[in-house]
């Protein structure tokens, strides 16, 4: 069952499957709103699909200069 709202047969979900299936680390990072959640949280649901331990960091550089 996908939980993703990323659609199975997109590029998208093809390219987060892939890396998350090959790589040891992957990161993403971006502006504020270009979907950085939707992404690492669809990356989450597929690494559990697969059976991988997935640990997340957030970091915030605007919260760093607080």
């Amino acid at each position: 069952m996908n939980t993703s709202i990323i659609p199975e047969d997109s590029k998208l979900y093809t390219q987060l499957y892939k890396l998350a299936s090959t790589q040891k680390v992957v990161i993403f990072s971006g502006l504020p709103g270009v979907g950085k959640s939707l992404y690492v949280n669809c990356f989450l649901s597929i690494g559990q699909k697969l059976g991988k331990k997935v640990s997340t960091i957030h970091f915030s550089f605007r919260a760093f200069l607080r």
